[in-house]
């Protein structure tokens, strides 16, 4: 028997290694519309699910969040457009300097900002043409390929 110095500590098995799982397959589920959108929001959401649906693998429900997002975003830019189309680019200023005199719409604002987020969205998910360029979409799950 060998006889081992008591500081000295030798694993005896292999350590425990993660459980190596296969990544979900199916695409996102556009039926299953998030609770919470706005009535425009969720336009954008079936008008996405109606052009994607021959495109199954193209979101996973990963990408639920992001496609949550930018459809909100889009609600929110329709409604600055609609504020726009309604009252102007000016409106009667509301604030005790600015009583009496047109000040800019502050839609105007919003509208900017919803269009910054939608273009960052749009990219992130490669909706446009040029994102798509960019970008080669990743390969599918081969469960063959012993380097997938």
């Amino acid at each position: 028997m060998i006889k081992r110095p008591p500081n000295l500590k030798i694993l005896e098995h292999e350590p425990k290694r993660p459980a190596v799982t296969t990544p979900p397959r199916g695409g996102l589920d556009w039926d299953n519309e998030p609770p919470n959108l706005a009535p425009e929001a969720l336009a954008e959401w079936r008008r996405l699910a109606a052009v994607y649906a021959t495109e199954p693998e193209r979101f996973t429900e990963a990408d639920r969040a992001g496609v949550t997002a930018y459809c909100s975003i889009w609600s929110d830019f329709r409604a600055a457009e609609d504020a726009l189309n309604r009252d102007g680019v000016t409106v009667d200023g509301r604030s005790s300097a600015d009583r009496g005199r047109q000040v800019r719409n502050p839609a105007l604002q919003a509208k900017r900002e919803a269009s910054q987020q939608l273009r960052l969205w749009a990219t992130a998910l490669r909706l446009t043409p040029a994102s798509r360029a960019q970008s080669a979409p990743e390969p599918a799950y081969d469960p063959d390929n012993p380097f997938a």
